[in-house]
């Protein structure tokens, strides 16, 4: 009998460990490295089923801390991937560039596109903040 239940045991532990519990799709990380004259989106996802098509969108503002008009920004990324992991970047430029000190917040949303998966939200870290940008003399 004891035989019988440490075998039973043994062989449910082995199933338990040899599982793998489905994971959600998710944001690990997005930014915008920021200077005076452009900014450079980096978003970095996970758990990505290769061969499916996904789209990160994204949208941040910069608001200024000394008065000017605020600034905001956003795009939409769409790729195929080839790994569970993937790393998109995106550099746009800004017109007309920065003219003052800019702060600024914002957020990216990933999408699977192939299955329509409920998306994954994550703020943007937005570097250096703030931007010191001088202005136009």
């Amino acid at each position: 009998m004891l035989r019988t239940l440490l075998a039973f045991f043994g062989l449910a532990g082995l199933l338990a460990l040899s599982t793998n519990p489905a994971l959600a799709i998710g944001l690990m990380s997005a930014g915008v490295l920021l200077n005076c004259a452009s900014y450079t989106f980096i978003a970095q996802a996970w758990n990505l089923a290769p061969g499916s098509r996904y789209s990160i969108s994204y949208n941040f503002v910069l608001t200024s801390t000394i008065g000017a008009p605020p600034v905001s920004s956003g795009n939409t990324i769409t790729f195929t991937t080839v790994s569970t992991t993937s790393t998109q970047t995106l550099i746009q430029g800004f017109a007309p560039p920065l003219t003052a000190d800019y702060a600024g917040l914002g957020s990216a949303t990933l999408v699977n596109l192939t299955t329509s998966t409920t998306p994954d939200t994550a703020p943007i870290t937005i570097s250096p903040s703030p931007v010191s940008c001088a202005p136009l003399t």
